[in-house]
């Protein structure tokens, strides 16, 4: 999975750790953290929400499954009545 371009680097992350040598460099700094975290919250939204939809499908995926578990039981019951039923009209033939 390849990340989104404004994810924290580790270059970037040891910028952003070095000691500022001047009130512009410290306001600086702080829009910069202000922004990866604005960013990194609305990536987190975003994981959340994809999150959710595959809980979702996976729910409708099982669902399905256990749908075409008991419809294949039906099925096999059927067939061995008629199995059994054919058995029964040989004999009596």
């Amino acid at each position: 999975m390849q990340l989104p371009s404004y994810c924290l680097t580790e270059a970037s992350y040891k910028t952003l750790l070095l000691p500022p040598a001047t009130l512009r460099d410290t306001q600086k700094q702080a829009t910069k953290l202000k922004t990866l975290l604005r960013r990194s919250k609305l990536q987190n939204s975003k994981l959340k929400t994809q999150n959710s939809k595959l809980k979702t499908q996976n729910l409708k995926h099982c669902s399905a499954e256990a749908s075409y578990k008991t419809q294949n039981s039906k099925l096999k019951t059927l067939l061995r009545r008629s199995k059994l039923q054919n058995s029964k009209l040989k004999t009596q033939n």
